[in-house]
């Protein structure tokens, strides 16, 4: 192809396509460039100052865990001695003899129960009237009966009923030589009331109890059945007496 000048028209030959036609080169436009940058004379770097704690006369020394437990067992031990200096906690040295402690002879036996006696009280306390142990005392109780007493017992006159029964009772069984030799065994005393024995210098008198309570059956309160022979005492002066005298104390 041959080039056009700069300005001339661009003509197209004969006989060629007008779809085809021959475009002219863009003007070039000239680069401004930058002058160049010459470079910046190297020089020590320059740091900003960082914040710094003020300094005082005197620094403290930085606290360890070591040294805080340490400064607690100081104070532990310190304290301990204050506490030895007031009151001595040592255990005195205790010598203990042979056989010391051990029990030989019953409580009861030593407040002046012969053992003989204490098997007996251990037969006949808290068995019913009825019970082999004590059946004479079946008879006795039944043998003083009042006629019409039993039809008529309510909770008013059970007791009533039950101490006038209870009265003619003990006065039979100090007349009654099975009955007698039976308590009397026990170390009582039977002289027509109620028996009785001492214990420690204290009287210890034998009662009546009912099995089933007479508030709550009054219809069983002479019943022979529902009796058992106790001690008045038993809740009270015999068990701190048994209590004081116990080598334990």
């Amino acid at each position: 192809m041959i080039g056009l000048a700069e300005g001339e028209p661009v003509t197209r030959p004969p006989g060629s396509s007008p779809a085809i036609e021959e475009r002219q080169p863009a003007a070039t436009v000239p680069v401004r460039t930058s002058p160049p940058v010459a470079p910046r004379p190297a020089g020590p770097t320059v740091t900003a100052p960082s914040p710094q704690a003020p300094v005082s006369g005197t620094s403290a020394p930085t606290a360890t865990p070591g040294s805080a437990a340490e400064a607690l067992r100081d104070l532990g031990r310190a304290d301990d001695a204050a506490l030895e200096s007031i009151w001595d906690l040592r255990l005195p040295a205790v010598t203990i003899a042979p056989g010391q402690g051990v029990v030989t002879v019953a409580p009861e036996v030593t407040a002046g129960v012969t053992p003989a006696q204490r098997q007996v009280l251990a037969r006949i306390l808290g068995q019913p009237f009825t019970s082999p142990a004590v059946g004479v005392l079946a008879v006795d109780w039944n043998a003083v009966a009042r006629a019409g007493d039993a039809a008529i017992l309510g909770v008013g006159n059970s007791r009533y009923l039950f101490g006038l029964h209870r009265n003619r009772f003990w006065r039979l069984v100090a007349a009654s030589p099975m009955s007698a030799a039976l308590l009397r065994s026990a170390g009582f005393i039977v002289d027509g009331g109620a028996p009785y024995f001492f214990l420690n210098g204290q009287r210890v008198t034998l009662t009546i109890d009912h099995i089933t309570e007479r508030q709550s059956a009054p219809q069983l309160a002479l019943t022979a059945s529902n009796l058992r022979l106790s001690l008045s005492r038993e809740n009270s002066v015999v068990l701190r007496l048994l209590h004081d005298l116990s080598p334990f104390q």
